[in-house]
């Protein structure tokens, strides 16, 4: 999608993105399942970022994403949580497009996964203490099998739908 600035087709199309984010979000405190004990979630509103990624301009999937994290964490969170997507989020995008166009996506969606869940233990050593480093590689694990799950929906979404 290569639009003039501030056009209404680039705008509406943002607009059903991060509505489709705030969807997903829903359905996923709707799952009752937890994935473990640890409170892994699949992370379905990151479909659309990594879609997003590919289809949309740079400082549109910032905007999305930042709109996701403000969304979600107002409707299904709270100030900590806002925090630690903030701090998840922010890492994962930057991660995700320095390697945009040196990997597959479903590579990228893994990377930006583990990147995400490194943000937020690095959020937690600055607000509670460095003793939660120990998480890490648990929540390394569970970020490549999420990421490679969302990878695998944002290909489909990807290769079939035209922006």
């Amino acid at each position: 999608m290569r639009l003039g600035d501030f056009s209404v087709k680039r705008l509406t199309v943002c607009a059903l993105l991060v509505s489709l984010c705030f969807v997903f979000s829903f359905v996923e405190t709707l799952i009752p399942i937890s994935l473990s004990p640890y409170g892994f979630k699949l992370g379905l509103a990151n479909i659309v970022v990594v879609f997003s990624l590919y289809k949309c301009r740079i400082f549109d999937t910032l905007i999305i994403l930042l709109a996701k994290i403000l969304i979600s964490g107002i409707c299904f969170g709270g100030p900590v949580y806002l925090l630690y997507s903030l701090f998840g989020g922010v890492l994962s995008f930057l991660i995700m497009l320095i390697l945009k166009n040196k990997l597959h996506i479903i590579t990228v969606s893994v990377f930006g996964a583990i990147f995400f869940n490194i943000g937020q233990i690095l959020c937690a050593c600055i607000i509670m203490s460095f003793d939660i480093v120990y998480y890490l590689p648990i929540m390394v694990i569970a970020g490549v099998f999420t990421g490679f799950f969302i990878g695998i929906l944002a290909n489909i979404a990807e290769s079939r739908i035209r922006v």
